[in-house]
């Protein structure tokens, strides 16, 4: 049985859990694709495999400070699965639609750095 939330309001202890939520599933999506990606390099350091992701963290973030959603839509992988508040968005179309109101406006309603 699954419990859902009231709402809440911004800023409100709930709305930050949330937040923090979906920054943590982002940055684990992000890495877990490097590093599955990374796993069939051969020849790579793991020095020059860090360097690699983090060059990946930094750019999905800058899409997020530049409101840039098609940038964003370049690092989320065609398998991709972004666990949202109340739905999981699946596949690369589901999670950049699910996620194309985070872009919207001028400001960005979060940033992070790795």
């Amino acid at each position: 049985m699954w419990l859902e939330a009231p709402p809440c309001r911004e800023g409100s202890r709930l709305g930050l859990l949330e937040e923090a939520l979906v920054k943590h599933t982002i940055v684990l999506g992000l890495i877990l694709s490097v590093l599955l990606s990374a796993s069939a390099a051969d020849g790579q350091t793991n020095q020059e495999l860090v360097l690699q992701v983090r060059a990946a963290e930094l750019a999905f973030a800058g899409a997020m400070t530049k409101r840039d959603l098609e940038s964003f839509a370049s690092h989320v992988a065609e398998e991709a699965l972004f666990f949202g508040t109340k739905e999981v968005f699946r596949g690369k179309a589901a999670v950049v639609a699910g996620w194309k109101r985070f872009f919207e406006g001028a400001r960005a309603p979060f940033s992070w750095e790795p």
